[in-house]
């Protein structure tokens, strides 16, 4: 898995969906993002 960490705290991502994409393990994706960076948010529709 991948661990993220944060200020006030860290996150496990075991699952990931990117938009358009199917589920992948949070190793898949972070292997596919080859070091670009990203961000963490809610979808707001």
């Amino acid at each position: 898995s991948v661990v993220a960490g944060f200020s006030n705290g860290s996150l496990e991502l075991i699952t990931i969906q990117p938009p358009g994409k199917g589920p992948m393990s949070g190793v898949a994706w972070m292997n596919g993002r080859r070091g670009e960076p990203t961000s963490f948010g809610t979808d707001a529709d």
